[in-house]
């Protein structure tokens, strides 16, 4: 066996043997021990998800923007507050005559 193939199998094993190592550790260590890096334990489970928010019609989201017109915004502002494009601003307050 050549020497670079003979350091390939070294490293190799090595590394088995260091997941090995990891593997026997984890399960010997008590749940609390056990925490993954955002805190949590591997066998929490995993946070709700968020309800969406409910879906509003276009009429529904053009009066959240006539509301916000008056507030000294601008179009792109007022657009991410919202949740719609500045251009649908630029159309309400053209109609509103704002």
């Amino acid at each position: 066996m050549d020497t670079s193939r003979a350091a390939h199998v070294e490293a190799l094993a090595h590394i088995e043997t260091l997941a090995t190592q990891r593997a026997e550790a984890l399960a010997s260590a008590a749940p609390a021990d056990r925490t993954q890096a955002d805190g949590e334990t591997p066998d929490a489970e995993p946070p709700a998800a968020s309800a969406p928010p409910p879906a509003r019609t276009r009429d529904e989201a053009r009066e959240e923007v006539r509301a916000l017109l008056g507030e000294d915004l601008t179009d792109r502002e007022i657009a991410r507050r919202v949740g719609v494009s500045p251009s649908t601003v630029a159309a309400v307050r053209k109609t509103a005559g704002a």
